[in-house]
């Protein structure tokens, strides 16, 4: 995959922002613009995807990319057909953003962690964190962990994945 990354990388001209596999296709994301679906042992893209807005974060689960572009707009797109399934406009730019089964987590850069459904990005819940967010969330079990700092310096949280209740 090392290798083919680095050549899907020279023959696009694009940085990539993400790489990762789906089914027998090798997908990469660039934050400048178009997103590539590659076969094996091809050198040309099965499917291209030109976003209108520059991408600043990707994630994805089974057949679905999720984007947040420069406007703080969350889309998911199929990756089989590149067609849009739902987009949603989020209250703030996010910090991070990752799917754990048919749940996406989105980090507010304002210290705000959701959970939203994976099939139609409505929000499930909602918690405000004790600062603003530090590195990426750590998904242990049925809690997510995650580190924030505020003028008292640097601490660490624990969320109930289900609910979005504050354990510690």
């Amino acid at each position: 995959v090392g290798r083919k990354t680095k050549l899907v990388n020279r023959a696009t001209k694009v940085e990539a922002l993400d790489t990762f596999l789906s089914g027998d296709q090798l997908i990469l994301s660039s934050a400048s613009g178009p997103w590539y679906a590659m076969r094996p042992n091809e050198t040309e893209p099965a499917r291209t995807y030109h976003p209108t807005k520059t991408t600043r974060h990707t994630a994805h689960a089974s057949d679905t990319l999720l984007l947040v572009d420069i406007d703080s707009t969350l889309q998911a797109r199929s990756l089989t057909s590149g067609h849009l399934l739902w987009e949603h406009p989020l209250p703030h730019p996010v910090h991070s953003l990752w799917v754990e089964g048919q749940e996406i987590f989105v980090v507010f850069a304002s210290g705000v962690l959701e959970c939203r459904q994976l099939t139609t990005g409505a929000s499930s819940w909602r918690t405000s964190l004790p600062g603003l967010p530090v590195g990426e969330p750590t998904h242990l079990e049925e809690t997510l962990l995650l580190s924030t700092t505020s003028n008292q310096g640097v601490c660490s949280g624990c969320v109930e994945r289900e609910t979005g209740r504050r354990v510690w």
